[in-house]
């Protein structure tokens, strides 16, 4: 950039600008230390080491067609390079390898201490005991009490605005599939968003990586990058500003690529459309289960947290379906079709269903869950975390026209259950829960990590 604002300032061509050439070679030799870049690098120290960092707009027309010859010449080589390293990189470093067979729980006892034990999860226990430390209070812009919406809701004061925000990032999803990972990152953040009740509007990031100068790192991070533009370009969400951080590892591994996602979101008039609460609020209101779900379990949180395993490909994503669930969310919304929304992710299905009970709004609420998604087998179903999934309670008397505006818009939805009293969750093939069995590990587990 700063090159550029010579060239432009001072009309001498950006060749004389020799750190931009220092720099592209470093880049070059230290991505594998291969020949090509070792090769640019020996004609980059030709020139003086006094004078490798100088702007110099006194060249000569010597020194000036040197330099180009040497960018000529390997025009186009860093695209060749790491062309080359990335389909090293997909065969040999990460592999992206199909997950194993997974031993299958037939006993129902097992699902069940299954489901129990994914709770303990620190990806899906609750981070109450954290953030109740603080005060949520200060200055009394908070639209929606902390942790009832699937994203915190602000109130813009002096008007009927409210802004909704969210972070996010799944980076297992990131190290095995970067590009599709990226794009999950930017997506999963704009459905918490509009879950919420708002329209996503831009994003923040801060990208944590390893070392860039290792070329599965350079590759996770160029691709990642490439997968957050793929969903800001359909979403129509620019990038206001970031940061990244590199050098994330010890001498044994790098973390996880993770480019966390900052989405902002807008309501526009509080008064006309209230903000979604993700907890249960109503008896007898039906529950819907919106968008598809595979036979995968590649890359989930029960393959890590359950099996031990961190395999297969990053979950199922199509943006273009993405964004019609927007519609399908903010308009229905907007008719007051819907007491609660929450969409699916860590866990899948069986904790998104558990987790809309958790945070209910009134005491007693539960849950009789008598469909479940159609897939493989009994695992898929439950903890599948295809992407472009969000359960709704619709109120009572409008089911039909929630299923009207669906099939509008082309979108898929399955009643799967109804909102009970009777303070438990029965899940069909699978058995019934009751409320403090599961609010014991999910409201507990972060605590107990503290006070060890």
């Amino acid at each position: 950039i700063h090159a550029l604002e010579q060239e432009k300032k001072t009309g001498v061509a950006i060749t004389n600008w020799r750190p931009f050439k220092f720099v592209f070679a470093a880049q070059m030799y230290g991505a594998g230390k291969t020949r090509l870049g070792a090769e640019f690098l020996d004609q980059v120290k030709k020139f003086p080491q006094d004078e490798l960092f100088k702007y110099d707009p006194t060249a000569t027309p010597q020194e000036q067609e040197e330099i180009l010859q040497v960018v000529k010449r390997f025009e186009g080589a860093e695209r060749r390079l790491y062309n080359l390293i990335n389909k090293k990189t997909l065969r040999t470093v990460l592999g992206v390898m199909r997950s194993p067979p997974i031993p299958r729980s037939v006993d129902l006892q097992d699902i069940k201490e299954e489901i129990l034990q994914m709770l303990r999860s620190p990806n899906i226990a609750s981070k109450r005991w954290i953030y109740e430390q603080y005060d949520s209070m200060v200055r009394t812009n908070s639209v929606t009490q902390t942790g009832a919406t699937d994203s915190a809701v602000i109130r813009i004061k002096g008007t009927n605005k409210a802004l909704a925000m969210k972070t996010d990032c799944n980076g297992r999803y990131v190290y095995l599939n970067p590009r599709k990972g990226g794009q999950i990152a930017v997506a999963e953040a704009a459905r918490n968003v509009v879950c919420s009740g708002a329209k996503p509007l831009a994003i923040t990031n801060c990208l944590n990586f390893g070392n860039p100068y290792k070329p599965e790192v350079y590759w996770q991070f160029s691709e990642a990058l490439g997968g957050m533009g793929d969903a800001c370009h359909v979403f129509e969400t620019p990038v206001t500003g970031g940061n990244v951080s590199f050098y994330n590892e010890s001498p044994d591994s790098s973390v996880f690529p993770t480019p966390t996602i900052g989405m902002l979101g807008l309501i526009e008039d509080t008064e006309k459309t209230n903000p979604l609460f993700s907890g249960l609020k109503e008896e007898g209101e039906s529950l819907y289960l919106i968008g598809k779900t595979g036979s995968s379990i590649d890359g989930s949180e029960y393959l890590s947290w359950i099996h031990g395993k961190t395999l297969g490909d990053a979950p199922y994503l199509n943006l273009e379906d993405e964004l019609v669930l927007h519609k399908l969310i903010l308009e229905g919304n907007e008719a007051g079709l819907y007491s609660s929304c929450h969409d699916l992710s860590d866990g899948g299905f069986v904790m998104a269903v558990i987790e809309m009970v958790l945070l209910r709004r009134k005491d007693k609420l539960g849950l009789d869950i008598s469909s479940i998604p159609t897939t493989g087998n009994l695992e898929s179903a439950l903890f599948n975390e295809d992407q472009g999934r969000v359960l709704v309670s619709v109120k009572k008397g409008r089911e039909s026209e929630f299923e009207k505006l669906a099939n509008k818009l082309n979108v898929p939805v399955q009643v799967i259950g109804k909102v009970t009293d009777n303070n438990q969750v029965k899940i069909k093939s699978v058995g019934e829960f009751s409320f403090d069995e599961l609010a014991s590990p999910y409201y507990k587990t972060i605590e107990s990590y503290y006070k060890r």
